[in-house]
C-alpha cells in the first residue's frame, strides 16, 4: 500500500492539473479599459456624402500621429487653437480621474460612433484612453471618416498622470 499512495497522489495531481488547464483555456480574457468599438457602418443618409475637410483647417501638430503628454499639453495650452480632448474610457474611469475639460465618449457605449459623427470634421481632437492602444485605432478610423486634425496621447492617461500633469476628478 505504500507504493500505491504516491501513484494515487500523482494521478489526482495530474487530473487536477488537466482540469485547471482546460478551464483556463475556456476562460474569457478580461476586457480592456477601453476596447475598440465596432467600426461604424455607413448609413443611407451619409452614403456618398462629402467628408472632405476644408483646406487650411488641418493642424499639422495633430494630423494622425501620437503625441507625448508634453506635446499634448503644449497643444492644449495654445490659446489660438480650440482643442477638444476626448477621454474614451468608461464613465467610472473618467469620474475617478481625467484630463481637465475632457469630453467623455466611452468606446464601450453602443452609440460611440454616432457621437463621434456629430463632431465637426474640422475640429482639432486629442484622444486618450488608459494606455494609448485603443485611441490609436480610433484616431485612424476618425481620419478615414474625414476628420482632419486628430491625434492621441501615445501613453494614454497613465502617461499623462505619470508626467505630473493636472488631473480632475468628478467624484
Amino acid at each position: 500500500t505504500i507504493m500505491k499512495r504516491p501513484t494515487l497522489l500523482a494521478a489526482v495531481s495530474t487530473f487536477i492539473a488537466v482540469v485547471m488547464s482546460v478551464s483556463a483555456c475556456a476562460a474569457e480574457p478580461e476586457p480592456t479599459a477601453c476596447p475598440l468599438p465596432s467600426l461604424p457602418t455607413a448609413s443611407p443618409d451619409t452614403d456618398g456624402a462629402d467628408v472632405t475637410v476644408p483646406a487650411g483647417s488641418v493642424d499639422p501638430r495633430c494630423s494622425g500621429e501620437g503625441l507625448t503628454p508634453e506635446q499634448a499639453f503644449e497643444l492644449m495650452s495654445d490659446v489660438e487653437t480650440n482643442v477638444t480632448v476626448i477621454d474614451t474610457r468608461t464613465p467610472a474611469e473618467y469620474d475617478s480621474g481625467h484630463i481637465p475639460d475632457a469630453l467623455n465618449l466611452s468606446t464601450q457605449d453602443a452609440a460611440f460612433w454616432d457621437q463621434v459623427g456629430q463632431l465637426p470634421a474640422d475640429g482639432v481632437y486629442i484622444l486618450y484612453c488608459r494606455t494609448g492602444s485603443t485611441t490609436r485605432r480610433v484616431m485612424e478610423q476618425m481620419l478615414a471618416m474625414g476628420f482632419g486634425s486628430v491625434c492621441h496621447i501615445e501613453s494614454g492617461f497613465n502617461g499623462w498622470k505619470a508626467g505630473g500633469f493636472s488631473v480632475e476628478q468628478t467624484q
